[in-house]
């Protein structure tokens, strides 16, 4: 437990791409306050998923009541031994609380993205790079690429690529999910989008590697291709048979012809297989290579993170302490083995052949073992007797004979469970040979089973079944068992698949130092002098049984079934690896439009960009009229039920949805240009889609770090989702204003949290005024968090820029009119009402103009409109409101001096002097003395200068327009127009 200043938490839990613990006050009186988590990871902000869940450890801890547990998304890989800090805030203080290093590496989200292919261009751009591509990476082929990956990962810049089918799950195999690895795993449903722009990247690898000739696998090569790109071509398995399929039909069978053009065209060739070797020209053999696993005394004891059952009759015994026996400390274990070899084979042999006689299982697997899925049909009817043991002639396990003393000897198996690998028949040999010997045996079988029948059926013969394991945990599991099984006598009609395929538990086995028993065939017929590896033929498991538990041979890894020796064999078939660029032509994406050399995207915290003329649009164009050949685009989120909102609300005058419904219309459509300009807007039907169609927003508009820059305006309300993305860009932070001087409780804390993590992964932070800088750059509101540097901080008060149609303003006309007064603003907040009403009863001769909307009018309102020289006009345009300026005599900005003026700095002052107008305003901080600006300090001053001028009608001062722009903004655009550089 950890406590600091009044807060109490731990960073506790670590899995995948989440990391959680738990946060709650020191102090018994303040523990239901308001507080918010903040985790950072090597100094940036990880997404909040979960806070305040139950955690009942830690109220029986500390003797407590309520929800402290948290949940974090950690969007970037982070590294074993990476600094994970937790911070709390109450919206005042930010307290560190604690701080430790990533006990476990914790992988990124699994499923390729915009962060994922902006990585795969860097390596890309590498000398030597590789990439790997495989057809599917839902289910175990990506185990085969994965093979392929790790053989040259230590030594060259690598990225697999693989495509995700919803027929096969959607997501990255279970095995490797969580797995830290350079990926881009593509949905099949949405490639076009991510090959198009991966194609406008020009991200080409120096070398593809090609897992498995199937057509997707080629398409990914082509599109990561370049014209001296080298190209080999892996095989391990018989892919004419497996393409026959019914899942895979459409991507196999049918496209088989194109798949064996393309492969005829590639000179290099890799191999898992001497089977394989035999039939494939020019093939170099890359076995399925392993990691040589270090062995630690302690490893073998240290048992699993969870709990199986086993076959015993007597009771469970742990799974996790490995109790292979030595065979010279038992000669009646050693006896007892013997007996279940030849001796006992004819009644194996007779038993299996009565017990097989009630499965039917398909002839026409669909897939592989560890390099593809198989789906089999199997009879109900027999299944459901194996259940019940009522099996014909089948042994009673339980048989008494079975010492219920001895020690089990533990049997297993991990990987993709299919009917061709033969473990219902591996199940019962085991059976026979416990109730032959008396010696207790347990299997052990893990990983995915397909069909779901399969496991009821070694449930039913004695097996304990597990699901998937992953790859971190591999290793361990292995060591628990005294032997290794790759498989067992294959099912009739499975020839075809075993003829070429080698299983991958063989480099498994091998690497943790355990014996492996392998059902022979011609792809393992080269392996038999390989120590700890044990072939069999039919009927022979007993047999592999006792030599593998007699033998005192060493066991350790080829140096063939090594990452170094799969890497020697890669560079001698890169060696002899040609280009076929020009044969995959037609597989290429791409010919949209190109990407603009040059972009700035203003994300927008709202939906009204575009319409009053605020300072997003004031930036945008600004810089646009500096930068004429550079692209500028405004962009804003919006959900659909505020799009129906603005249409519900469209009638009423005191809003401005009218109008801006019709510009949003035209902003989803991306079909609104002002100033050249693009205004665009991204709907979104839910939280989960914001990040996809954000990311296809980027993609279908060549938007990438190298040519793009982001000006955020905070608080973005869907920045959560889009932050893990926006990681990978310049990301400039523009903050226009405070939006904690209107919130509070809660809300108020958890905005700070929100603007602490935006401004601290800002690579530049522009306030709007000083009063703002002073606010959010104070060194106790960061507490213990590190404040952004002095040299990342920028000034710049607001501006105002008209719009082209502005140069022709109306001219005042000279007479007897009406001396006219105007203020334009939101007149939801902050507005002296009283001081508006004064002025109206006091220059009763006046014209006063009101603009702007009013969310909930009340009685002042009301009361200011009943004076017959108030015109209230709704809220207005920017273009329509510079028509009635042009018509007026000054500008006034009757404000309070609450907490949100102060953080104003109002743009509608710049505005009214851009139009000539003198301005009178009231002394507050968020406005600052200035050439044709009246500061008044108290209401009488104001009324009397307004006064003043309506007796001496000034001509229009235009020597507050021109085109020179202040010194701050020339280099705040100069800034933005550099060229952007992609963050660390």
């Amino acid at each position: 437990m950890h406590v600091s200043r009044g807060f109490v938490g731990r960073i506790d839990v670590f899995g995948k791409n989440k990391i959680g613990g738990w946060l709650t006050s020191a102090d018994s009186d303040e523990r239901s306050a308001d507080f918010f988590p903040l985790l950072f990871v090597d100094g940036y902000p990880a997404r909040i998923l979960h806070w305040r869940t139950a955690r009942g450890d830690v109220n029986r801890a500390l003797g407590i009541p309520g929800n402290y547990g948290f949940t974090f998304q950690v969007d970037k890989a982070v590294k074993q031994g990476a600094d994970i800090e937790l911070y709390a805030s109450d919206g005042e203080r930010v307290v560190l609380v604690h701080k430790r290093p990533a006990e476990a590496s914790v992988s990124a989200p699994a499923v390729g993205d915009v962060s994922q292919i902006l990585n795969a261009k860097t390596l890309a751009d590498q000398p030597d790079s590789v990439a790997i591509t495989c057809w599917d990476g839902g289910h175990n082929p990506i185990g085969r690429a994965m093979v392929l990956h790790d053989s040259v990962a230590k030594r060259r810049p690598v990225v697999l690529f693989a495509y995700l089918f919803p027929d096969f799950g959607g997501a990255i195999w279970p095995p490797i999910d969580g797995e830290m690895f350079n990926r881009v795993l593509i949905p099949w449903e949405k490639r076009a989008t991510y090959l198009e722009y991966i194609r406008s990247l020009n991200i080409e690898f120096s070398t593809v590697w090609m897992c498995k000739p199937r057509l997707p696998t080629f398409e990914l090569a082509a599109n990561i291709s370049g014209k001296n790109s080298r190209f080999i071509l892996d095989h391990d398995d018989n892919e004419v048979h497996f393409s026959r399929s019914k899942p895979t039909r459409q991507f196999g069978f049918y496209a088989m012809s194109l798949g064996k053009h393309l492969a005829s065209k590639v000179t290099a060739n890799t191999v898992a297989s001497v089977s394989l070797a035999e039939e494939v020209n020019n093939a170099v053999i890359v076995r399925h290579a392993r990691e040589p696993v270090q062995i630690d005394a302690d490893v073998s004891a240290s048992p699993p993170s969870f709990v199986v059952r086993t076959s015993s009759a007597e009771e469970a015994s742990s799974f996790g302490a490995s109790t292979r026996q030595n065979p010279s400390s038992s000669e009646d274990s050693i006896t007892a083995i013997k007996k279940l070899g030849l001796h006992a084979m004819s009644l194996a042999n007779h038993l299996a052949s009565k017990v097989s006689s009630n499965n039917v299982a398909n002839p026409s697997p669909i897939e592989s073992d560890s390099e593809d899925l198989a789906t089999h049909s199997s009879s109900s009817e027999a299944v459901s007797l194996e259940a019940q043991g009522q099996i014909a002639d089948a042994p009673v396990f339980d048989d008494p004979t079975i010492s219920a003393g001895s020690s089990p000897i533990k049997i297993g198996f991990v990987g993709t469970v299919r009917e061709h690998k033969g473990l219902i028949e591996a199940a019962r040999l085991i059976r026979l040979l416990a109730w032959e010997s008396g010696q207790p045996y347990e299997f052990h079988v893990y990983g995915d089973f397909n069909p779901d029948s399969l496991r009821e059926r070694l449930d039913g013969m004695g097996a304990v079944t597990h699901g998937q394991v992953p790859r971190e945990e591999l290793s361990q599991i292995l060591r628990s068992f005294d032997v290794i099984l790759s498989g067992c006598t294959p099912a009739p009609g499975s020839e075809d698949i075993t003829r070429y395929q080698i299983s991958s538990k063989i480099g498994d086995a091998l690497a943790v130092e355990r014996p492996v028993l392998v059902p022979n065939g011609p792809s393992v017929a080269d392996l038999g002098e390989i120590p700890g590896v044990y072939l069999f033929d039919a009927g022979g498991l007993g047999d592999a049984v006792q030599a593998a538990m007699s033998t005192n041979e060493d066991i350790t890894l080829p140096p063939e079934f090594t990452l170094d020796g799969a890497f020697e064999a890669f560079e001698a078939a890169e060696d002899s690896a040609n280009s076929i660029f020009d044969d995959l032509s037609p597989l290429r994406f791409g010919g949209s439009e190109p990407r603009a050399d040059r972009t700035l995207v203003l994300l927008w915290k709202q939906t009204d960009a575009g319409f009053f003329g605020r300072r997003v649009d004031q930036l945008a164009r600004t810089y646009q009229q500096k930068y004429p050949d550079h692209r500028v685009i405004v962009l804003e989120f919006c959900h659909k039920s505020e799009i129906e909102h603005l249409r519900k609300t469209a009638p009423e005058f005191t809003s401005p949805n009218g109008p801006l419904h019709d510009l949003t219309e035209k902003k989803r459509a991306f079909s609104e240009i002002r100033n050249g300009v693009e205004y665009h807007m991204i709907e979104n039907q839910n939280v989960g889609s914001m990040q996809w169609n954000f990311e296809k927003y980027l993609m279908d508009n060549r938007l990438d770090p190298t040519n793009t820059r982001f000006v955020i305006y905070p608080l973005v309300k869907q920045f959560k989702e889009i932050a893990k993305t926006l990681a990978s860009f310049d990301c400039v932070i523009d903050c226009v204003d405070n939006q904690l001087s209107w919130n509070s409780g809660t809300k108020r804390i958890e905005a700070s949290v929100e603007y602490l993590k935006i401004l601290k992964s800002g690579s530049r932070i522009v306030f709007n005024s000083q009063e703002n800088h002073d606010f959010f750059m104070d060194p106790d509101r960061w507490g213990d968090l590190e404040p952004p540097s002095n040299e990342r901080v920028l000034v710049a008060p607001n501006w105002y820029d008209p719009e082209a149609y502005a140069e022709n303003q109306p001219s005042l006309s000279e007479g007897d009119e009406p001396f006219k007064v105007v203020y334009s603003g939101n007149l939801s907040d902050r507005i002296d009402w009283d001081l508006m009403s004064e002025v109206a009863d006091r220059l009763p001769l006046a014209e006063f103009h009101v603009v702007g909307g009013i969310r909930n009018p009340d009685e002042r309102f009301d009361e200011l409109l009943e004076r017959s020289n108030v015109v209230y006009w709704g809220p207005l345009s920017e273009r329509r409101l510079s028509e009635l300026l042009g018509q007026c005599h000054v500008g006034i900005v009757p404000h309070c001096a609450d907490d949100v003026a102060t953080f104003m700095n109002p743009l509608k002052v710049h505005m009214y002097r851009e139009f000539g107008l003198p301005v009178i305003s009231t002394q507050v901080p968020g406005i600052a003395p200035g050439e044709g600006l009246t500061l008044c300090g108290s209401p009488e001053e104001f009324i009397e200068k307004l006064a003043a001028l309506s007796e001496n009608r000034p001509q229009r001062d235009h020597s507050a327009s021109g085109s020179t722009l202040p010194q701050h903004v020339d280099h705040y655009i100069s800034m933005l127009a550099e060229a952007p550089s992609s963050p660390s």
